[in-house]
């Protein structure tokens, strides 16, 4: 029977050989690791983290964030501290509210770049009319599906060149696939819009394989 662990493990803890549901189709010997944290100096003034580094939400107004050079200035966004580099990835995100859920060089360009925007990044963004689009470099592709869950699963595969956004729920629905070469390590990046739809991500999951 097929193990799933709701939570994302102890920092302190190894890493634990587990199934689920989706790495059945990615790893022939998945690892559950510690889920990537949310790395508050990238922070856009409008996004509060979490305590534990692993919940984002969208605020009205801006909070005061002392200034650092990989801070988002322009657009609400946050990166993750630990990126990929190799292998095959699977992150699973509980997601509410206009959301913008990526994939991204941790080379983007924080000041600037909205992901999606350039050849840095690949995201699945979720508007507030509760339509899907899928962004890279700037180009914009219409999903043509609705999200019946607030669960999604992201796969980077640098085996494959391939970047999977998932739907979530008792199977898994295939949202969109990005072909791509990468090239460099790669960081989970998300986007959150509309505080007055309580806009808010948290990482789930981790893993790896």
């Amino acid at each position: 029977m097929a193990q799933s662990i709701e939570m994302c493990l102890p920092k302190d803890q190894l890493k634990k050989r587990l199934t689920c549901l989706v790495c059945k189709d990615i790893f022939k010997d998945p690892y559950q690791l510690p889920c990537p944290t949310l790395n508050k100096y990238t922070a856009n003034p409008f996004l509060h983290v979490s305590d534990d580094l692993l919940t984002v939400r969208r605020l009205k107004n801006p909070q005061y964030y002392p200034p650092h050079p990989l801070r988002f200035t322009e657009d609400p966004q946050v990166l993750s501290t630990q990126c990929a580099s190799h292998g095959r990835h699977y992150w699973e995100l509980e997601a509410e509210g206009s959301w913008d859920i990526a994939v991204t060089y941790e080379t983007i360009t924080t000041t600037l770049s909205a992901f999606g925007t350039d050849a840095q990044s690949w995201s699945l963004r979720h508007d507030s009319k509760g339509r899907l689009f899928a962004y890279h470099t700037g180009e914009r592709q219409r999903i043509h599906k609705s999200l019946t869950h607030n669960t999604i699963g992201v796969v980077v595969d640098f085996y494959e060149g391939e970047i999977i956004f998932k739907e979530m729920g008792t199977t898994y629905n295939h949202l969109h696939t990005f072909e791509v070469d990468l090239n460099q390590p790669v960081c989970l990046g998300l986007g959150l819009f509309r505080p007055d739809l309580n806009t808010t991500i948290s990482v789930k999951k981790n893993y790896s394989g």
